[in-house]
């Protein structure tokens, strides 16, 4: 747990690290014909803690092994901010069996700029990052909502 803290402060100091989320999510009924094709990453992920103000979700910290490259994000939910930073396959096995919940997952980065998470046992999800400048996504013909 020292390590997990040294690497939040660390994170917390390194304004580069913050990137703020601006993205469209929705649930699809199932994988979008776009996916045909695209070879997915697979990820496998933990939510280590959740901090709750006010009775509402606050920052969540999570784990990530998405094709041998170990991560631990921390989110803060009202500003949308998120620091990510690389860890060790040691201190990911390790922090592993403190996860509260576990995910495992197939990503699609595909050619639209939509990802699409198919998460095992669960749902599908579609989502759309907003760069600079863009304000808007719209589906693409093949992706039905759930």
């Amino acid at each position: 747990m020292e390590r997990l803290k040294q690497v939040l402060s660390e994170a917390a100091n390194f304004t580069e690290m913050l990137h703020r989320e601006r993205e469209k999510r929705v649930s699809l009924k199932s994988l979008p014909p776009e996916t045909e094709g695209v070879t997915p990453s697979k990820i496998r992920q933990g939510f280590i803690k959740e901090i709750r103000k006010d009775n509402e979700p606050f920052v969540d910290v999570r784990i990530r092994n998405e094709n041998g490259v170990f991560t631990m994000t921390a989110k803060h939910r009202p500003t949308l901010q998120e620091a990510t930073t690389r860890i060790s396959k040691e201190m990911y096995e390790a922090l592993w069996e403190k996860t509260r919940s576990k995910q495992e997952k197939s990503r699609y980065k595909l050619p639209s700029g939509w990802i699409v998470d198919d998460i095992k046992g669960d749902r599908v999800v579609a989502e759309y990052e907003y760069g600079k400048g863009k304000t808007q996504a719209h589906l693409p013909k093949g992706f039905e909502k759930a």
